[in-house]
């Protein structure tokens, strides 16, 4: 996890990047990974496993998710790397592992980017239908004359207003 997240801050110089869960999301990774090469119980790669900060962060920073799935290919990578040197030194009963190790690290990954991908769509439905409850509620407090913050509802509503009152534009009639 350690050489894999330092090939990710030399890929990525982001100092607001949640580290921490960044770190607790690629351990688990990992563990499930070897767990699964090891044939005992795989740790689910489901939505609800991703810590929801993260997926949080994610989406506040709008970050793509070609973006999440490079970055968790770059890991499996890196993790692949390391195991077959650690399989190939171990010399021939290690080199005969190294299919399963293949198998192991690219399904567990291709699992989890699924689940991250999952949980990333569900954190960006959450904040769009926030935002479309935001803006009822704006719509809803102008209809029934109620004071409303001109600036707020300006940019939420993405509409410009003027003292609370729609104002048309060449693009808007």
């Amino acid at each position: 996890v350690a050489a894999a997240l330092a090939a990710l801050h030399e890929q990525i110089h982001d100092s607001l990047a949640p580290w921490p869960l960044i770190r607790t999301f690629a351990q688990h990774v990992l563990t499930a990974t070897l767990l699964r090469l090891a044939g005992e119980d795989e740790l689910p790669a489901d939505t609800e496993a991703i810590d929801r900060d993260l997926a949080e962060d994610i989406v506040a920073r709008d970050i793509p998710l070609s973006e999440i799935t490079e970055v968790l290919r770059s890991m499996q990578r890196e993790w692949l790397s390391l195991l077959i040197d650690a399989a190939v030194g171990e010399g021939t009963d290690g080199i005969s592992v190294i299919p399963a190790l293949a198998t192991s690290v690219s399904g567990t990954m291709d699992a989890w980017i699924g689940a991250a991908t999952d949980a990333i769509v569900d954190e960006r439905r959450r904040v769009y239908l926030a935002e479309q409850v935001r803006g009822r509620s704006a719509i809803e407090s102008r209809v029934a004359a109620e004071p409303v913050d001109v600036e707020a509802a300006t940019r939420l509503l993405r509409i410009p207003l003027a003292d609370g009152t729609l104002v048309a534009t060449p693009e808007q009639p």
